[in-house]
């Protein structure tokens, strides 16, 4: 038994570093990376909604909505949750949606959790796929 305990873990180490290594020499080597990299062509262009529950963020909430709105890919909305911030999140969300068209603000009157944030902005998405990040996370444009 002392044999597996040690050589089990130690053989699936061993595999995982092979199937990267294998991974990376026949399929991500070739893929295009940096900003003149074409962007993903799919079969049809379904709508995406990028959901950013927000409490208490207004250090944060702009660069993270200008991050998402960066994308791209271009058919996407974004849907920013405030739950019942007692900062200035209001006001910046309020002043961000007056300027971009593909942003959508949704106030909650007190807070009610991440969870709650999250099923009232998946509730009002208009799109097939979602995509759900925190208040303060930033999006690569080619997330």
């Amino acid at each position: 038994m002392m044999r597996f305990v040690f050589f089990w873990p130690f053989f699936m180490s061993i595999m995982w570093i092979v199937g990267g290594v294998y991974f990376w020499v026949y399929r991500e080597r070739h893929w295009p990376w940096g900003e003149n990299a074409p962007a993903p062509q799919l079969k049809d262009n379904p709508s995406i909604s990028i959901i950013i529950p927000c409490f208490n963020e207004e250090k944060n909430v702009e660069e993270t909505i200008h991050a998402a709105l960066a994308q791209r890919y271009e058919n996407i909305e974004v849907i920013a949750v405030n739950d019942g911030s007692t900062d200035k999140t209001r006001a910046i969300l309020d002043r961000m949606a007056a300027l971009i068209p593909h942003l959508r603000v949704i106030h909650l009157a007190q807070n009610q959790g991440k969870a709650i944030a999250l099923k009232t902005g998946a509730a009002a998405a208009k799109s097939e796929y979602l995509v759900c990040i925190d208040g303060d996370a930033l999006l690569d444009r080619d997330a």
